[in-house]
């Protein structure tokens, strides 16, 4: 259950950051939106938002192409700069045009540099959460689990100081069909 919990919240910190990211970012580019081009904000919150969401997308779902992997990766480092800027510039505004904490310039300084912070802290541990759990299912090489081998020695032939005794001299004479019967 809690399992399942902690994927819920996760999952709902993953919204929450994307919508608390879009707003800001839908805000920045309706405040540069050149005059009579209504659609820009849309375009650029497709261009960075949604285009860091699907290249995440292509990253999970695609399989078996380590160049469309490599592709998305890229793409995803890109827009995760490019939302991370366009959020950061847009903080940045809100609190020198609003008067947040204006009163003191060194605490504008400094609770802005944390919100930025802890911003891009919530896209990067996305990103490598979403890395995480891919690569937890899907390693970069095939690891097979090394075989069980098992000990044809006799549990009494094990000294009591840790070291292990040399196994008995197989001589050339012997068959293979010989060496290979179990010991009894």
């Amino acid at each position: 259950m809690a399992h399942g919990l902690g994927k819920f919240i996760g999952w709902l910190m993953v919204v929450g950051v994307f919508i608390a990211s879009g707003v800001l970012s839908f805000t920045f580019f309706s405040g540069i939106a050149p005059a009579g081009k209504p659609w820009f904000a849309w375009f650029m919150l497709f261009v960075t938002e949604i285009g860091l969401a699907s290249w995440l997308a292509v990253f999970r779902l695609t399989n078996h192409n380590p160049t469309a992997k490599v592709i998305a990766i890229v793409m995803i480092v890109l827009s995760l700069a490019a939302v991370a800027t366009t959020d950061a510039l847009e903080l940045s505004i809100l609190m020198s045009d609003h008067n947040l904490i204006a009163s003191n310039p060194w605490l504008l300084q400094a609770s802005y540099e944390i919100f930025v912070a802890m911003f891009i802290a919530h896209f990067v541990a996305l990103v490598c959460d979403i890395f995480a759990s891919y690569f937890a299912i899907h390693p970069f090489r095939d690891y097979v689990a090394p075989k069980q081998v098992t000990s044809h020695a006799a549990s009494n032939s094990y000294s009591q100081m840790g070291e292990i005794e040399a196994p008995p001299l197989q001589y050339e004479h012997q068959s293979k069909n010989a060496q290979s019967l179990p010991n009894k």
